[in-house]
């Protein structure tokens, strides 16, 4: 859920219509964020997709799938 540059892969929306109220609840969930940590990196993944460790972005998918928000992982 970082910006690492050494990282080659992005979670990416695969469906640019999502709304944040839904990703803002899986990073909460996941990460036990308060409302306001959660709001920034939801806009960076609505924007331009998030960067983290391969565990981290399939526990993010993961969690929006199960609401129904499709995602993508795309080769940066």
């Amino acid at each position: 859920m970082t910006d690492r540059s050494s990282s080659t892969d992005e979670l990416r929306f695969a469906d640019n219509e999502a709304g944040l109220v839904p990703v803002m609840r899986v990073l909460r969930e996941t990460f036990c964020l308060p409302l306001e940590q959660a709001r920034e990196p939801a806009e960076v993944l609505r924007r331009t997709g998030l960067v983290g460790t391969s565990v981290e972005r399939e526990l993010i998918a993961d969690g929006l799938r199960r609401r129904s928000v499709a995602t993508g992982i795309r080769r940066r």
